[in-house]
């Protein structure tokens, strides 16, 4: 019966090794160490020695040396075992004078195979050079052959998990795309939903805010002052909701690609007065100051003069709303090259660093609130980053937590032809 010799340090690596080949007909010894194992192989008789690569004090490149510059030991084939089939070390256990080299990771049936291959090897010795270092290989042309042979199984084995793997992904890339069809085509019917729901509340929604200014009017006739508070209210919740709606329709128009632009040579300032004076009243009652820092002599730029005086008009109300009382507000603009650059700069609660990248993202909640219970959507700063970049532009903010933040638009002075 062929005896084989197990170095193995790992006593759960040992077990399963042993059972192995005990199962393929081979008689089994084991030893935890290099030492100890070549004393055994010195005073017993043994047709094969597998040994681990790292073992406690010598290695098994160390033990094969040894064994094979020992006269009476060597013609033992010895084979050595690693979890991972390094070329270099494997040049290393050629050079040591090893019968074979291969990996735990080999399903058993490779393990046995290699096993009863080592022991039909001969003698010799070959040399070899590899990333600059020379190895002489004390081995014959059948143990070189074997090693040749198991190096080649390594890579159509490592080649054949490389195309399953391979096989794999494709089919998790196939079910990703249709995933994210699928996602698409989910996101645009919820778009659609959301802008004909939008549309078909806006009207009647409107038909109430001409009926509660009526009643607030005395149209319908005299109301007390109870009846006066609650219309009130009710009027300023459907502004909210009438915002909130128009605001949902321009997402979904921008995500379709359906929002129209109507761009027009003319001069930034007069849409920039308007959005100024658009604010000046919520600005007196909160109790701040509002600047102008506009320049007369800005150049004239293609712009769609509804589209931008909405995003202008939205930094600053938003200005506006997350500053307190005595706070000043500074709406500014000026020729920037062939651009004009316009910015809106407060003395607010800013914003914090780890809040910058939602900034303008749709529906983005951030820290700071409105500082007199105003209402936000969500939806602006999203809404204007999508209407300054179809202008060709760009829109940015900087901000010091608890002392200011700025907003700025960089407007080309020519509307791009793809977007018009």
């Amino acid at each position: 019966m062929t005896r084989v010799l197990l170095i193995e340090d790992s006593l759960t690596q040992a077990v399963q090794l042993s059972a192995l080949f005990e199962g393929a007909g081979f008689q089994v010894e084991h030893r935890n160490d290099a030492e100890t194992g070549f004393a055994l192989l010195q005073s017993d008789r043994f047709d094969l020695v597998v040994s681990d690569l790292v073992l406690p004090g010598e290695s098994g490149f160390d033990l094969c040396r040894r064994i094979k510059l020992d006269a009476r030991l060597a013609h033992t084939p010895v084979i050595v075992l690693t979890t991972q089939a390094d070329p270099l070390n494997v040049l290393r256990g050629l050079e040591a004078g090893a019968d074979g080299f291969m990996s735990k990771r080999h399903s058993p049936q490779e393990i046995v195979e290699r096993v009863r291959r080592a022991l039909r090897a001969d003698d010799g010795g070959e040399q070899a050079t590899f990333q600059g270092q020379r190895f002489r290989l004390n081995v014959g042309k059948a143990q070189l052959l074997n090693v040749l042979l198991s190096a080649f199984e390594d890579g159509v084995e490592l080649n054949r998990r490389l195309a399953q793997s391979e096989a794999a992904l494709r089919g998790v890339n196939q079910e990703l795309l249709k995933s994210n069809a699928a996602l698409g085509d989910a996101n645009e019917v919820k778009d659609r939903f959301l802008g004909i729901a939008a549309h078909d509340l806006r009207n009647p929604l409107s038909a109430i805010q001409g009926f509660v200014s009526f009643l607030l009017d005395g149209t319908f006739g005299e109301i007390n002052d109870e009846q006066r508070d609650a219309l009130r209210r009710v009027a300023k919740s459907v502004d909210t909701m009438l915002s909130l709606l128009s605001d949902l329709l321009d997402v979904s128009a921008l995500r379709a690609g359906k929002m129209a632009f109507h761009p027009e040579r003319q001069s930034v300032v007069p849409m920039l007065r308007e959005a100024f004076d658009s604010v000046t009243l919520a600005a007196r009652q909160k109790g701040i100051a509002l600047n102008k820092e506009i320049h007369d002599d800005l150049p004239a730029a293609e712009f769609d003069r509804q589209r931008l005086l909405a995003v202008v008009s939205n930094l600053l109300s938003n200005a506006v709303k997350f500053c307190s009382a005595d706070a000043r507000v500074t709406l500014g603009a000026r020729a920037s090259g062939d651009r004009v650059e316009i910015w809106v700069e407060d003395d607010g609660p800013g914003i914090r660093p780890d809040e910058m990248p939602r900034l303008f993202e749709p529906f983005a909640r951030l820290s700071a609130r409105p500082t007199g219970g105003e209402k936000s959507t969500g939806l602006g700063l999203s809404i204007a980053k999508e209407i300054v970049e179809s202008h060709g532009g760009s829109i940015s903010a900087e901000s010091t937590p608890g002392q200011s933040t700025t907003f700025r638009i960089e407007l080309p002075l020519r509307f791009p032809k793809s977007a018009a």
